[in-house]
């Protein structure tokens, strides 16, 4: 049985059991029709992406100029100035 769902996961040990290869995890998912049940083991695709560099800013620091995301940033003398900025995410899959 696949069960594909795009709901939030916990990590709930972030340790690998030496002897299994596993690590155990919680996921909090919609489960109404039932076909999960207490104590199965699961095998579970977390997707990840490369590394990758770039900046990290808190969601309130971004300005909306019509369709285009921006950042105020003060050069060295202190003066701002607009940086026009792309927003991503990262596109990995599970396959």
């Amino acid at each position: 049985m696949i069960f594909r769902t795009k709901e939030y996961w916990i990590l709930w040990k972030n340790k690998v059991d030496s002897s299994t290869g596993t690590i155990r995890v919680r996921a909090v998912l919609d489960n109404s029709d039932r076909r999960l049940t207490p104590g199965l083991f699961v095998r579970v695709c977390v997707p990840a992406s490369e590394p990758k560099q770039a900046l990290l800013v808190a969601e309130n620091a971004l300005g909306s100029d019509r369709d285009k995301k921006f950042l105020l940033v003060a050069d060295k003398d202190n003066v701002a100035q607009y940086h026009q900025v792309r927003l991503d995410r990262p596109k990995a899959t599970c396959g």
